[in-house]
């Protein structure tokens, strides 16, 4: 008994430090993440965004931190090296310069809100299905921003830190009050002679009101315009009905018209992916090619508001994957062809996949984009985080209401919201994000994760944002690993795009 007492006492006791020292070590760790490719490649992402595709086994290999085990495969070794996968020393010689790499990568956490947008009226002549705000009828002009609070708003945003700022109007159908989008302009331009900010400024549309006159004031004041194209005329119509049913005619009226007088760069259109949409993203992306885009935007229905109960709106998020692919693979092999055209959502992620930038694209950011990109003015003077977070407000959820035009920045900011926006808006340290391959490239969407989940964090196995986000992923790593040729024109994108 004494010698098995003595034998407990023996095992209870801490070895040395070597004993716990893998004397075989010869190399270290720098923080990374992997997944596996359709190939059964398998694919490494640093915190840098760099990647490397590497034959089955890797993985288990670098984890046995053993330079021996690669004696045949030197090569290898050397690249995990060079793309800061391991490294040779208990000391990062380099700590300084992968710092501001990943400062870089992380430099949106230091900026104010670019993009200002002010909802200038929620009067619109069209009911499309798929609209995810309240809007009213065209003669309901108690719905334009008045003019009082219009004017706070327009000194609240030439009051923010940015020097860059995009001032966009939205409605409803923002042309219905372009008298009062004149005297806002007017206003922000006579101000900013003081101020010396450099102010961009654009129409959101659906093309309807547009004419010769608004064009004219638009050419002479640098105002570019933002329409709205689903596709062809019978998936157009069907999308975003009018009363008259000629919705795609007047779109493609204006488009020509607007090319005519602002030029081709002086307008853009987007397209929404409504249930009827899926069945068709060829159709779709000729009719962009035919209007004489060199892009397009494959884009999901936004869940909020009251396009959460619109059937049009109700589909999977394997059945936007599925749109997805089928349109990418058309658009590349239109590519292959010589014609230079590209989804802008692979772009994107491209950007931030290939170099030490990312895009102002507010759904991908970490820390998030609300507050650091992007802030909203509703038609009443209310403020919100952005544009979903309004939408959610029109069906009675103000989680993400920052106040008013009545408040100074100081007083916005303090809201309790921000503070948590702060706490889930880093993917780095979200559940289920922290341990993601593709964290570095993907964002953290607190009012997606709150409409949908009805948390603020949001919860990784059922979210559609994930799902999403991870199925467009996989597709484009796996074209990278599959197809030189494809990932040739995937960087011809970043470069021309």
């Amino acid at each position: 008994m004494r010698v098995q007492s003595k034998l407990r006492k023996e095992f209870r006791k801490f070895k040395n430090e070597e004993f716990y020292t893998d004397s075989d070590v010869k190399f270290w760790l720098l923080p990374f993440n992997f997944r596996r490719l359709d190939s059964g490649k398998e694919l490494l992402i640093n915190f840098l965004g760099e990647f490397l595709i590497t034959p089955k086994g890797t993985i288990n290999l670098i984890l046995k931190k053993n330079k021996t085990l690669f004696k045949d495969k030197e090569s290898l070794y050397f690249d995990l090296i060079s793309n800061n996968f391991i490294h040779e020393s208990e000391q990062i010689k380099n700590l300084e310069v992968l710092a501001n790499r990943y400062r870089t990568k992380k430099s949106n956490a230091l900026n104010f809100a670019s993009l200002h947008i002010f909802v200038i009226t929620l009067r619109c002549e069209h009911t499309c299905q798929y609209c995810q705000v309240s809007r009213v009828s065209e003669n309901k002009l108690k719905y334009d921003f008045e003019n009082q609070n219009l004017e706070k708003a327009m000194n609240l945003m030439l009051s923010s830190p940015e020097k860059n700022i995009t001032m966009e109007f939205q409605g409803g159908e923002a042309l219905l009050a372009f008298d009062r989008i004149k005297e806002a302009i007017g206003y922000v331009q006579k101000r900013n002679k003081n101020l010396g900010k450099n102010i961009s400024f654009v129409i959101c549309t659906n093309l309807a009101p547009i004419n010769e006159e608004i064009l004219l004031f638009c050419k002479e004041n640098d105002v570019l315009i933002s329409s709205s194209l689903d596709g062809p005329k019978e998936i157009h119509n069907q999308n975003r009905k009018k009363k008259d049913r000629n919705s795609y005619e007047l779109a493609d009226k204006g488009i020509k018209l607007t090319k005519k007088i602002l030029g081709n760069d002086g307008i853009s259109s987007l397209m929404t992916t409504t249930k009827l949409s899926l069945e068709y993203p060829i159709e779709i992306i000729n009719e962009y090619r035919s209007q004489g885009y060199n892009s397009i935007f494959l884009r999901p229905i936004s869940p909020y508001g009251f396009a959460k109960f619109n059937k049009n709106s109700d589909y999977l998020t394997d059945d936007f994957l599925k749109f997805y692919t089928k349109g990418l693979n058309y658009i590349i092999d239109i590519n292959k062809q010589g014609e230079f055209f590209r989804e802008i959502y692979t772009s994107i992620i491209l950007k931030k996949i290939f170099t030490s930038f990312s895009e102002n694209y507010v759904d991908l950011m970490s820390p998030s984009g609300l507050i650091n990109s992007v802030i909203v003015y509703d038609y009443n003077g209310d403020v919100f985080v952005s544009d979903e977070a309004r939408m959610l407000a029109q069906m009675k959820d103000f989680k993400f209401k920052l106040g008013t035009v009545n408040n100074t920045w100081e007083e916005i900011l303090k809201n309790d919201v921000i503070s948590e926006i702060s706490n889930s808006g880093v993917n780095d340290f979200v559940a289920g994000c922290d341990s993601c391959a593709y964290n570095i490239y993907c964002g953290s969407d607190p009012v997606h994760n709150h409409a949908t989940q009805g948390d603020i964090y949001g919860f990784r196995p059922t979210s559609s944002f994930c799902k999403r986000n991870m199925g467009v992923l996989d597709i484009i790593f796996n074209k990278i690993d599959n197809d030189p040729e494809t990932l040739n024109i995937f960087i011809n994108w970043i470069k021309n795009g």
